[in-house]
């Protein structure tokens, strides 16, 4: 292996080792006002073991991002 290739695989095993500890120090995320759920979807994506609560006081929309995530 290059100088390179070692340098992006340390890069790599760090940025894994950080969103572990991210995910281990982040209890949970709550998205007020989450619209469409974006910022919601990607925090637990980012970090599955994250508990994230979006809450959005439009019933409609409410109902299109149920309906989103049954699909």
């Amino acid at each position: 292996a290059t100088c390179s290739d070692r340098v992006r695989n340390r890069e790599r095993t760090t940025a894994r080792s950080a969103d572990r500890r991210a995910d281990a120090k982040l209890g949970g995320v709550v998205d007020i006002g989450a619209g469409l759920g974006i910022f919601s979807i990607l925090v637990a994506l980012q970090f599955p073991g994250v508990r994230v609560l979006a809450y959005e006081a439009d019933p409609e929309v409410v109902n299109d991002i149920v309906q989103s995530l049954k699909r």
